[in-house]
């Protein structure tokens, strides 16, 4: 170490510290046997693999001591392997100092990259291996996180320069420069774990030094977490504020590179802008053969995105200059040397991002521009370099810093790797027997720290497996909850006093997480959930009438626990069991209010809360042991249930008693039926409900053998009933009547359940023979009416009798299905064919009169067929009250006066004809005769025809021909005399051939003298004309008179 002088300048003096040496304790040979050592180790295996390794190491080491050290407390016997391995890393590291400090370094001096140059991931990887020696401590962290928290609303918004180096690099002491303190040179003793004692060369303010920036004198930082100084806040005008931060890779490891890395983040986000001062120790530039330059290559990824467009915001100043002996103790000589350290690693032939950043300092160098400097601690104007900051150094944006956590590799294994040993404890705590919640809310309270702060993807893993932790752990209580409280109510299993205290364990977890998870857990919901299950419990218990008492007293002994565990709970054990003991009073009051010997009366209402309260009264007598340890009195339940089951097994065995009389007694009568089937009711009734309630299994046997007993007697009263029914098959009308009596109680028998359908299929069988033997009759009327539509009616009165019967089983279809009921169809069928009969008949009838009247045809077979009709008229008639058709029983009647009314007006058709006859003869007009003479022919023709097919007809037609016959009687005279007188021989001609033509009306013809008697009568008159002539000749000789009489007498030819 070169002494330097006690110079000043006007002004602040600003002077670099120089007591945290890096490069004073170790000899060479030991630091490159190090070196090697931790590049094979870096080579071997990757950084992962490694941080895992010794993690897994240290929770070997962890779980085997005796007491598990409590997460975030202060573990230094735990992290170290080995203390006196660490001691001897310190002196190692001391030794090496002090050497270094002693060595010239020449002008020549240099570093050759060309020999196997490492890389960052090398480097970061050695870094690994030397800081997981030691336990990373979390807790240091949250601390550090949480102290730096307080700067960020100070620099809220304003211009910020963030200084930033290694530990020693003389940050603390360049801001208390900055802040205007003056700086003294003074001594400090530095003992090695050898016991050495070295005298270093160090700084101190020479008036109180700026609160938080304290310059420290030992290897171990001062500095923990970031600090601002304003300038602002002493009075002085100023732009910005500057930000100091613990040394990236420093003695206090990886957990304040953390917490720095992520509150530089923080900073970035809420400044306005920033511009970087980066410390650099020329000490450690010669030492480490490049690493110094590689650390700023990687402070510079940090910051920047790209260096080459933003350098002009980076400002580097070397330090420590002064502590190598060979350097100028002035600025510019400081300078050189330092520039001709960066060419000799420039030419080393570093990677193109480090050498770019080499120019770029080199060139800041050599040109003076404000971007690369020389910080000794008496000879720099700190004035001047604020003044090259604020105006030279151009601000850049802080997004990219603010995005970019800006960890290191060796940082973010670290912390990875101790993020997943707290989740293994956590776990482990957590699927404890008993987990200590206070130790799991510590844990919470780190990872949520550092959730919120670290935003890096192994956090965001982390923290997402721990709350899946969690919410597995809640829903385990919850549950835990949940079925403690099924069994605490309604659950089958057993409940005491354990399952009360499991629950308030599981309780107490939740409590204690509710606040870290609102949306998860919600104690209060969960106590009122338990309130509202114990009062249905309650509710449970309090039953109603016709509610069974089993499993009661479990219910009963679940409210006993809830009384004992909880005071405000005992009021509900204490109401149960009351209400249970005025519930049996209740249900034994009901039982003795029934007669059993009445039971046939009850309505299926009232009969079913008979039996549920028989059923609640075995249930109380099965757990009568049980309720009488709640202090509940069963006695007389159990008196009053074996009572009443006696009479009712009584009631049952007088119904199997009823003999075979009794039950036909009861079919026959009404008042003893309405009793039978009262008790058929019953039976039927009690089988059904029986099956609801299992005090009645054993009763319900003897009721089926009981039903099944009246089943059999009915079954066989009824065969015997229908046997003497048929038998009475034709007297209808007690038929009728005793076949709808059975019907009415197979109906009724047939409501009561399928035991009596062997008495309905009886009834059936015997419909079905009914059925039979109508069908026989009907085929009889079929063959019948057949008959009688094919030759007409000969027996009105048989086969009016058997349509009578036949339609009087026309009640017969109400016992049939509508599908199969066909009397009244066929009764009506049968109708249909008479009635079609006397349609025929009529028109047979006017068919005959018209025949009749038709004078060119023979009469006597239509007469013939008349009177056939009439005949069969007479016996249609009969059908009247079967057939019941308007006209039919005066259908004869009405024929016969039709036939009357036409007999009326043929007299007196034949007496005017015969008048006409009688004139014509007169007029001697012989048309007016011939004409006359066939009119009085065709009526005496019809006359002769109708005559004999009524009586009263036949006199009608008797004084008609008598008329006619006394007409002709004097016609005949007529004729005679003309034809007996003399002389007329003209009319006499005239009569004979009217005479003549008279013989083709065979009627008129043999009413009147015939035509040969006539010629007799004519001959008699001539020959006594002749006769007379002849007298009269040979009497007289009256010539005269004799001529006269020979000529009249010739008109005789």
């Amino acid at each position: 170490h070169k002494e330097g002088d006690d110079t000043s300048t006007s002004g602040n003096i600003v002077v670099l510290e120089s007591s945290s040496n890096k490069s004073a304790c170790n000899n060479g040979k030991d630091n490159m046997l190090t070196t090697a050592t931790i590049q094979s180790s870096s080579r071997s295996m990757s950084a992962n693999s490694l941080a895992s390794i010794h993690l897994d190491e240290e929770r070997k080491e962890i779980e085997s001591s005796t007491d598990m050290p409590h997460v975030g407390s202060n573990q230094q016997d735990v992290h170290m392997k080995d203390a006196d391995e660490e001691d001897m890393a310190k002196s190692d590291e001391d030794e090496w100092s002090k050497m270094s400090s002693e060595s010239h370094v020449s002008s020549n001096y240099s570093f050759d990259f060309s020999e196997g140059e490492e890389s960052v991931a090398d480097e970061e990887n050695r870094y690994v291996g030397c800081q997981l020696k030691k336990r990373f401590d979390i807790n240091l962290v949250v601390s550090s996180i949480e102290r730096g928290e307080a700067v960020l609303d100070q620099i809220d918004g304003k211009d910020i320069v963030l200084l930033v180096g290694k530990t020693g690099t003389g940050k603390s002491t360049l801001i208390q420069s900055i802040a205007g303190r003056r700086l003294m040179e003074t001594t400090h003793s530095c003992r090695s774990s050898y016991g050495k004692v070295a005298e270093k060369v160090v700084f101190e303010t020479v008036q109180e030094a700026l609160p938080g920036f304290e310059i420290g004198h030992e290897k171990t930082s001062m500095t923990t977490h970031i600090n601002c100084y304003d300038p602002t806040k002493e009075g002085n005008k100023s732009r910005v504020v500057y930000v100091d931060c613990p040394g990236f890779e420093d003695t206090n490891g990886h957990e304040v590179d953390v917490a720095t890395s992520v509150m530089l983040s923080k900073v970035a986000g809420r400044c306005r802008n920033l511009r970087f001062i980066i410390l650099i120790s020329y000490v450690s530039l010669l030492e480490d053969r490049g690493r110094a330059m590689r650390s700023i290559l990687r402070l510079t990824r940090s910051f920047s995105k790209d260096f080459s467009k933003e350098k002009k915001s980076f400002m580097f100043i070397f330090t420590h200059t002064n502590e190598i002996q060979g350097i100028p103790d002035s600025i510019e000589g400081a300078k050189a040397s330092v520039r001709g350290e960066i060419v000799r690693i420039m030419n080393g032939k570093p990677d193109e991002e480090t050498l770019e950043v080499l120019k770029f300092i080199e060139l800041s160098l050599r040109k003076n521009y404000p971007f690369a400097n020389v910080f000794l601690p008496l000879r720099l104007d700190v004035q001047e370099l604020v003044e090259k900051v604020h105006k030279k150094i151009t601000p850049v944006d802080g997004s990219y810093l603010a995005s970019n956590c800006g960890l290191t590799q060796s940082s973010r294994l670290s912390l990875s790797g101790e993020l997943q040993s707290c989740l293994q404890l956590l776990r482990r705590e957590l699927n404890g027997e008993n987990p200590q919640m206070d130790r799991v809310m510590e844990f919470l309270k780190l990872f949520r720290c550092i959730e919120h702060y670290v935003i890096i993807e192994d956090v965001s893993v982390a923290t997402k497996e721990i709350h899946v932790e969690m919410e597995f752990f809640i829903e385990k209580q919850k549950s835990l909850v949940k079925a403690e409280m099924e069994r605490g109510t309604f659950s089958e299993h057993g409940f005491g006093m354990a399952n009360i205290s499991a629950m308030r364990v599981a309780l107490l977890h939740l409590e204690s997480l509710e606040d870290s998870y609102p949306d998860k857990v919600d104690c209060d919901n969960i106590k009122q959930c338990l309130k509202e299950d114990l009062l249905k419990l309650q509710e449970a218990i309090q039953i109603s009438p016709g509610i069974c008492f089993d499993g009661i007293h479990h219910h009963l002994g679940k409210i006993k626990v809830w009384a004992d565990a909880f005071p405000e709970f005992s009021h509900l054990y204490r109401t149960s069991f009351e209400h249970l003991g005025e519930l049996i009073h209740t249900v034994i009051d009901s039982i003795k209010d029934v007669d059993i010997a009445q039971l046939t009366l009850l309505s299926m209402e009232n009969l079913e809360n008979f039996l549920c309260n028989m059923n609640v009264l075995f249930s109380i007598v099965n757990n009568a042991e049980n309720l009488r340890q709640h202090h509940i009195e069963t006695k007389s339940a159990v008196h009053v249930y074996n009572l009443t089951i006696g009479c009712i097994q009584s009631m049952v065995c007088s119904w199997s008693a009823r003999s075979l009389s009794e039950v036909e007694l009861a079919i026959v009568d009404d008042d003893h039926l309405q009793i039978f089937i009262s008790i058929i009711c019953l039976a039927e009734n009690l089988l059904i409900l029986f099956e609801r309630y299992p005090f009645a299994y054993g009763l319900r046997t003897e009721v089926a053998k009981a039903q099944q007993n009246l089943v059999d007697s009915t079954a066989d009263c009824f065969e015997e009933l229908c046997s003497e029914l048929e038998e009475e098959f034709s007297h209808l009308s007690n038929f009728q009547s005793d076949l709808m009596k059975l019907r009415d109680v197979s109906n009724i028998l047939g409501r009561n359940g399928d035991a009596w359908k062997r008495v309905v299929a009886i009834f059936d069988s015997f419909v079905g023979s009914v059925k039979s033997m109508i069908r026989a009759e009907y085929g009889k009327l079929d063959a019948m009416s057949k008959l009688a539509k094919k030759n007409g009616v000969w027996d009105g009165k048989r086969e009016a009798k058997m349509l009578q019967a036949f339609h009087s089983f026309c009640w017969f279809d109400d016992f049939l299905p509508v599908k199969d009921q066909f009397v009244a169809n066929c009764s009506d069928k049968f109708a249909h064919v008479y009635a079609d009969r006397v349609t025929h008949l009529k028109m047979e009838a006017l068919e005959s009169l018209r025949q009749i009247q038709d004078g060119t045809c023979d009469s006597t077979p239509a007469s013939s067929n008349l009177q056939m009709i009439l005949h069969e008229m007479r016996e249609i008639s009969q059908l009247a009250p079967v057939l019941k058709e308007e006209g039919l029983a005066t259908i004869e009647t009405d024929t016969r006066t039709h036939l009357q009314e036409h007999v009326t007006i043929l007299g007196y058709t034949i007496l005017n004809d015969t008048n006409d006859l009688k004139c014509a003869f007169q007029e001697n007009f012989q048309k007016g005769i011939v004409i006359a003479t066939e009119r009085l022919d065709h009526g005496l023709n019809e006359l002769s025809a109708l005559h004999g097919l009524d009586n009263e007809c036949n006199s009608t037609l008797d004084s008609a021909r008598s008329g006619v016959e006394t007409a002709c009687n004097v016609l005949s005279q007529n004729i005679k005399s003309l034809l007996e007188s003399k002389g007329k021989y003209r009319k006499k001609s005239d009569c004979l051939h009217t005479i003549e033509q008279l013989g083709e009306n065979i009627h008129v013809s043999s009413l009147l003298p015939r035509l040969d008697k006539c010629k007799g009568w004519a001959r008699d008159g001539v020959a006594s004309e002749a006769k007379n002539i002849e007298d009269c000749v040979s009497q007289t000789a009256e010539w005269d008179k004799i001529d006269k009489l020979l000529l009249q007498f010739q008109e005789a030819r």
